[in-house]
């Protein structure tokens, strides 16, 4: 079996000007409309509370010479799933009941 896989990347090009941009992707239980399955078997909407904000900068260090880019972006999704953890004595540790 072969298997062939291309991969592209692009860069931004720089120049003598700064450039650059902010941004942030919102979703939030009170903004979003609930599906349409859930209207029709009278289900509520679900909570999903997914915020991704993040920016871009670009410009020069030296004029004509050297530049730079910085990208930065956070993905925060919190769960609402609890955890439990055991922490077993050191008598269980060793084998002891």
């Amino acid at each position: 079996m072969k298997v062939a896989v291309q991969v592209k990347f692009v860069t931004r090009g720089g120049n003598n000007s700064f450039s650059g941009s902010v941004y942030e992707y919102l979703r939030n239980p009170s903004l979003n409309a609930n599906f349409y399955f859930n209207n029709l078997n009278g289900l509520p909407r679900s909570r999903v509370i997914l915020n991704q904000p993040g920016f871009r900068l670009g410009g020069p260090i030296i004029k004509d010479r050297c530049i730079f880019f910085v990208n930065y972006e956070e993905y925060r999704l919190p769960e609402s799933t609890l955890r439990q953890r055991t922490i077993f004595t050191p008598d269980a540790q060793a084998g002891y009941l």
